[in-house]
């Protein structure tokens, strides 16, 4: 009997130790670059935006700025941040009401909760709540499935930050931190600055920082039959494999020539300048290793195992995806595009694309 209670004792005592480990490995930070520390890109109508996020404004009568925060005293943790500016000097008159701010499209758990939560600080030319404390205000919102504009959000909460400090005499970080099911397995988490009045001469600077979405890593997706990927989209069939396609997109057939062989092709993305191929290449699928990659999904690709990759650096985001390539030498057939900033919509047409792949 004291020995049946020290194994069950034992098993308590294991299960006691992995099952908080489990729990801390499955609960991760999906945010990419939430502390700003992997960088900045330059986005038109707006300036320095951190990599992997999309920047928004409301235009109007004001002039808006986007920066890369390097000031000690204003950024929370490590040597960077988002810093948001609104003013509306020498405007007059100004417009009431105008917002700027960022956003991020993410994969998540259908039905999970998430925590977000963000850090920063408002500082003025005007400093001090007075008798307008709700003139500058810093709100969260989030949508979900396809819908990732700004205008559609109908769940603003307002972060609760009041302590408004001299611009160039900074106070205290403030912090913000909710919880919420996410319904789809999609979700676009948006941040915006509120800046109530046109008063003239008026400047507002918002320093975000350290913004996470901790919650359950989304699952690999779902594998699409070969035969229903490709539907509603025209497909184009080269001497090796197929693929389907958005009717928008015009891919062309090139000749092959190190590093691709047999064949490749280019995907004929619209409005999208640098590189989108498909096809072989001199590469072996064993042999690619990249080191910027900041997402790695296992993945099939006409039938056969391959991995997905998202990969950033200081001005691109390149999606990728590759699996064996001919059978003969040894070599990769893999397909990407290469865009400035996250492209969310274009990744799922890339995994769309890619799900759709017949090799013969």
């Amino acid at each position: 009997m004291r020995k049946r209670y020290s194994i069950f004792a034992l098993l308590l005592l294991l299960l006691g130790v992995t099952l908080p480990l489990h729990a801390q490995t499955f609960n991760v930070n999906l945010i990419v670059n939430g502390g700003f520390e992997g960088g900045f890109v330059r986005q038109d109508g707006c300036g320095d935006v951190g990599l992997g996020w999309q920047c928004f404004t409301n235009g109007g009568r004001a002039t808006y700025g986007f920066y890369d925060e390097q000031w000690p005293p204003v950024v929370a943790e490590g040597a960077h941040g988002q810093l948001i500016e609104i003013n509306n000097k020498n405007i007059i008159p100004a417009d009431n009401d105008r917002y700027a701010g960022l956003q991020q499209t993410l994969r998540v758990a259908k039905n999970a909760n998430y925590t977000l939560s963000l850090q920063g600080m408002i500082r003025s030319n005007r400093p001090g709540p007075g008798d307008e404390p709700g003139r500058y205000r810093v709100q969260v919102g989030w949508t979900y499935g396809m819908t990732n504009t700004w205008q559609a959000v109908n769940n603003w909460i307002d972060v609760g930050w009041n302590n408004y400090y001299e611009r160039l005499a900074p106070g205290k970080i403030s912090r913000f931190r909710t919880t919420f099911a996410a319904p789809d397995d999609q979700i676009t988490i948006f941040v915006r600055v509120w800046k109530k009045w046109g008063n003239a001469g008026e400047e507002l600077d918002v320093n975000l920082d350290n913004i996470s979405l901790v919650g359950p890593g989304a699952p690999p997706p779902t594998p699409v039959p070969t035969r229903l990927a490709g539907i509603g989209w025209p497909r184009a069939y080269g001497m090796h494999f197929s693929f389907a396609y958005p009717g928008s997109w015009m891919p062309t057939q090139n000749a092959p020539g190190d590093p691709s062989i047999l064949e490749t092709w280019q995907l004929g993305i619209p409005e999208q300048p640098r590189e989108q191929l498909i096809g072989f290449f001199s590469t072996a699928y064993a042999d690619i290793k990249p080191t910027d990659a900041v997402l790695t999904t296992p993945i099939t690709i006409g039938g056969r195992a391959g991995t997905k990759w998202v990969r950033q650096g200081p001005d691109y985001v390149r999606y990728e995806y590759c699996t064996t390539g001919y059978a003969d030498v040894p070599s990769s057939f893999c397909a990407w595009v290469i865009v400035p900033v996250n492209n969310p919509m274009l990744e799922l047409q890339m995994d769309r694309m890619i799900n759709s792949v017949v090799f013969y």
